[in-house]
């Protein structure tokens, strides 16, 4: 279901259904003025769909078009107008694999009806994840991206990259990352902010809770990089001195003092 607001978020909508089954990762994409794509996937991303308004969200396609079915996850699905084509990105899991996901993006030029092959934007040893895209111009492209280390066996490490492009997405620049916290900075949101980037993401930085925190890339510096607490084991000792054993297991990207 969707609401809107055109008085900046004073008042809203009621619900608009798009969908009557289940869907996850849902996305709104605007493709021009007006014009709307909304995707969404089933449970485990092996079927992708999305729908079209040309009314700024009114109304919306009755049939769904399909992007993806098979055994291969796709989630996260976005996608960008650049002249003369029509680019979905997309995070993308091989069959089989449970886990090293990738970013990937296919090209169409005819509207959606058809799709090229996937083709690579990133894929590390790590787990990227979750891809915003942001257009400033026809062939000026940035995504903001979250990244899962996989190369740690336990307790693995979210952080905010992104990455950039000048062609329209056929090359794109080093990935260059925003967070260093050693806990969790996950589930980013980006959007347009004149000549910046405006991103929302949950972090557990203030609190050992998923908290919301904003920044605009660029500008907003990381200062604040707590250790992180993943674990607490408290041990009764002795029942009539009331005394406690506590053990906690702590990360951090700096030496930690006791």
């Amino acid at each position: 279901k969707l609401i809107n607001s055109d008085d900046n978020g004073i008042t809203w909508s009621d619900t608009t259904s798009i969908n009557s089954t289940s869907s996850f990762n849902c996305n709104l994409s605007e493709i021009n003025p007006g014009k709307i794509l909304i995707s969404y996937t089933n449970y485990n991303g092996t079927s992708v769909r999305y729908r079209e308004s040309t009314d700024n969200g009114d109304t919306w396609s009755q049939i769904p078009a399909s992007f993806s079915f098979s055994s291969n996850r796709i989630r996260n699905l976005l996608f960008v107008s650049v002249p003369f084509k029509l680019l979905a990105f997309f995070e993308f899991t091989a069959s089989g694999v449970t886990q090293n996901s990738g970013i990937y993006y296919r090209v169409s030029t005819d509207n959606g009806f058809s799709w090229s092959a996937n083709k690579l934007v990133i894929d590390s040893p790590t787990n990227e994840k979750n891809p915003r895209v942001i257009k400033f111009s026809d062939s000026e492209l940035e995504i903001i991206y979250q990244v899962e280390d996989t190369t740690q066996k336990y307790d693995r490490q979210n952080d905010i990259y992104s990455i950039q492009s000048s062609n329209g997405g056929v090359n794109w620049t080093p990935p260059e990352r925003f967070t260093k916290y050693a806990g969790e900075d996950r589930f980013v949101q980006a959007a347009k902010l004149g000549d910046k980037v405006f991103i929302t993401f949950a972090t557990t930085r203030f609190t050992n809770k998923d908290q919301i925190s904003c920044a605009i890339l660029g500008e907003t510096t990381e200062t604040f990089k707590p250790p992180y607490i993943r674990t607490v084991l408290a041990i009764q000792d002795s029942i009539e001195t009331k005394k406690w054993l506590v053990s906690c297991k702590i990360t951090d990207d700096e030496q930690i003092v006791f």
